[in-house]
């Protein structure tokens, strides 16, 4: 198998704040960009 380029992200979330995080998605890219949603 090849080298692969970029990036490992893992999200994580802890929705009821107690130190417990679960993997709600992974993904691999070159490039991230966030933008703020509409309403704010």
């Amino acid at each position: 198998m090849g080298a692969q380029r970029g990036r490992d992200l893992l999200l994580k979330v802890d929705p009821a704040n107690t130190g417990s995080f679960t993997t709600v998605a992974g993904l691999r890219a070159r490039r991230l960009a966030f933008t703020p949603p509409p309403w704010t």
